[in-house]
């Protein structure tokens, strides 16, 4: 999959880089989680860019911000909705009972199936960018692409949105043997840090079971390097991905355990998702 993108992505096709990438991103959503769910994420990601580009071309300011409330709002529901669901299995059929109306047949797989918690920052720092720093508003399909990005789809990392749109204006470079080499590195390491360290850990510690509960004095610790082993695996293989596409994918982790204080371990912790805050 990962070099038939590649072609696809190389190939002359009409628009730039990122809507090859949203293209090519639609047709693996589809195939990954169906097209059920890969068209709810379409109209969700066409009604953030209408309301978008409503904003942007809203003359009046006190309109305008009126109008980025109303989205941050209507955001911030299906955040917590998704959450709400995610914390108690029986949430859905009391809505469902409590609204006969709502949609929960479509909404609830596409929450659960693509990390709308992902989904719900990175419309925060493309709302930002294209209403405060007059980012351009990119057509849907590429729009699809940065917020639903098949490879940072479970566990990161934070793409930036001005990132994202600057990648139109650096042509694809070609695969040298150096750049073939750094994306076989992350993505083995990410791969032997997921399914052979984070996996032993698992099973070692925890068992089948997974019963990860805190009882001696040493269980954090081991929680802590599996979490590590298993989140910064998957962000390697994304970041291993996203070099092979073209596609900005930050690094998420810098070498954590080495650090000297509490304030620079956290530095090096889930950089991506500090450098959206600091954004944002």
């Amino acid at each position: 999959m990962a070099i038939a993108g590649c072609l696809l992505l190389s190939l002359r096709l009409p628009g730039k880089l990122i809507f090859r990438f949203g293209l090519f991103n639609l047709l693996t959503l589809t195939i990954l989680v169906g097209w059920k769910v890969s068209l709810v994420a379409l109209v969700f990601v066409f009604f953030v860019w209408a309301i978008l580009a409503l904003i942007k071309n809203q003359p009046n300011m006190a309109g305008r911000s009126l109008t980025c409330v109303g989205f941050f709002v209507a955001l911030l529901f299906l955040f917590l909705l998704h959450k709400l669901n995610l914390a108690n299995i029986e949430f859905s059929t009391q809505l469902k009972h409590a609204a006969p109306w709502f949609p929960i047949e479509n909404l609830f797989p596409f929450f659960v199936t693509l990390s709308f918690s992902y989904i719900f920052v990175r419309c925060i720092d493309f709302a930002r960018s294209c209403t405060w720093e007059e980012v351009p508003l990119i057509d849907p399909i590429s729009l699809m692409g940065y917020l639903m990005p098949f490879h940072m789809l479970l566990a990161g990392p934070v793409n930036s949105y001005d990132e994202h749109v600057q990648a139109n204006g650096s042509p694809l470079s070609s695969m040298t043997p150096s750049k073939i080499l750094i994306i076989m590195n992350e993505i083995t390491t990410g791969l032997f840090y997921k399914f052979v360290l984070a996996e032993g850990i698992r099973l070692y510690f925890y068992g089948i079971e997974d019963n990860m509960s805190v009882t001696e004095w040493f269980d954090p610790f081991v929680l802590v390097v599996y979490i590590f082993f298993d989140f910064s695996g998957y962000s390697k293989i994304a970041r291993g991905i996203g070099l092979l596409y073209g596609i900005p994918t930050p690094e998420n982790f810098n070498a954590p355990f080495l650090a000297t204080s509490i304030t620079e371990f956290l530095t090096r912790w889930h950089m991506s998702m500090g450098q959206f805050i600091k954004r944002n």
